[in-house]
């Protein structure tokens, strides 16, 4: 600290002792050791705080107090200035305004007198408050007292309210919370000019999640939940990825509904939203089946074993085909065909089908030249018939 050579109390005190007569000199070392209003720009008038005038021309840094730790220091620990500089060795970097700083002629905090925006590390604020070194940290914690709270109720009303909290759930699982409230119309949205990511630093989608195996939950509270998807023609047009009552997945389309679903147990339903088969279509199906009025036909196929063959006559046997697996609700177009090891060449019937149902039918079977047949004779030879079905 620069103390002018000026005497100190004690020093004055000895000139007006008993019996002295202070010279022309002690008077003028009172007068010097005091402060005077006018010509030290130091003014306290009655009923006024005190004013102080800031030293300097107009191209210094205009400081108005310097503080000091101890009165040898020869730097002062902070600064008060009125023309703070934002670089302390390039005067053209002054600004009007409010500065405090260190020693040294760094400006660490300013206020804008004329926009009252505030500048920590920065005369050049281009916010209400503009922190231009280090970050911000706001205190941790799930109140309205902990991180960064915004006004309440910015547009009326009662009870609305936005926030930005960090704060442990358990031990270290901690949670960094964004978070508006009262009105279904209080909304949160995220407009990057670029791409979002979550778990990576470079996204190439607009929307991109990088994580394990599980890459994320949507979870409805109701037995129906769905994400809505649609381009440029609009809500009307949109298309539905849907999870309906009883774990049921549906595509769901403007024009038609639950087009396409999946069931729980993995039956794919086309124009169904209850399919009986793996693959289920109602409707029609353009390069399969159909019958002659364009309806979709299901094809089945099967076989029967050699073991299941009966006598019909002394010349024949027969065999009763099971279909009832196949599902269909009405009988089908069948078409039949006896297979086996040996000697079926010579055998006739063994495509004929007899009293078809949605259920079965029945095939008989002799040898051309009449000879005698029995069932030991078919299930020697490996006989059995194979079939298709198609219908609905």
């Amino acid at each position: 600290m620069d103390i002018p050579d000026t005497k100190n109390r004690n020093q004055l005190k000895g000139y007006f002792v008993k019996n002295a007569i202070p010279t022309e000199g002690q008077f003028a070392d009172l007068i010097e050791a005091g402060v005077n209003q006018r010509d030290d720009g130091l003014v306290k008038a009655k009923g006024q705080p005190l004013s102080i005038e800031a030293g300097g021309d107009d191209t210094s840094q205009k400081k108005v107090l310097s503080l000091f730790r101890n009165a040898s220091d020869s730097e002062p620990a902070c600064v008060l200035s009125l023309n703070p500089f934002g670089n302390p060795s390039d005067a053209s970097t002054r600004v009007a305004g409010l500065g405090i700083g260190d020693g040294a002629g760094n400006t660490r905090l300013y206020l804008d007198p004329t926009s009252g925006k505030i500048g920590v590390g920065t005369v050049a604020p281009q916010a209400a408050l503009h922190v231009a070194a280090g970050a911000i940290m706001p205190s941790a914690g799930n109140t309205a007292a902990s991180g960064i709270q915004f006004p309440a109720n910015p547009g009326g009303g009662g009870g609305d309210g936005a926030w930005i909290r960090y704060y442990p759930r358990v031990g270290e699982s901690t949670t960094l919370e964004i978070g508006a409230s009262n009105d279904v119309q209080d909304h949160i949205s995220l407009m990057p000019s670029g791409s979002l990511g979550i778990g990576t630093l470079k996204p190439t989608h607009k929307f991109h999640v990088k994580a394990g195996n599980a890459v994320g939950l949507f979870e409805s509270t109701g037995n129906n939940a769905y994400l809505r998807i649609h381009n440029n023609e609009g809500i009307g047009n949109r298309v539905e990825l849907a999870c309906r009552a009883g774990g049921r997945l549906a595509l769901w389309v403007a024009g038609k509904g639950d087009a396409l679903n999946i069931t729980r147990d993995g039956l794919v339903g086309i124009g169904t939203i209850n399919p009986q088969a793996d693959v289920h279509v109602v409707g029609n199906l353009l390069g399969a089946a159909r019958n002659v009025a364009g309806h979709a036909q299901r094809i089945r196929c099967g076989s029967t074993t050699s073991s299941a063959w009966k006598k019909y006559s002394s010349s024949g046997v027969f065999v009763d085909v099971d279909t009832k697996s196949a599902g269909f609700s009405s009988t089908p177009t069948y078409v039949a065909s006896l297979a086996g090891s040996t000697h079926h060449w010579a055998t006739t019937g063994g495509s004929s089908i007899y009293n078809p149902t949605k259920d079965g039918f029945r095939i008989y079977v002799r040898w051309a030249d009449g000879k005698p047949l029995t069932p030991a004779d078919a299930k020697r030879t490996g006989w059995h018939v194979t079939w298709v079905g198609i219908g609905n």
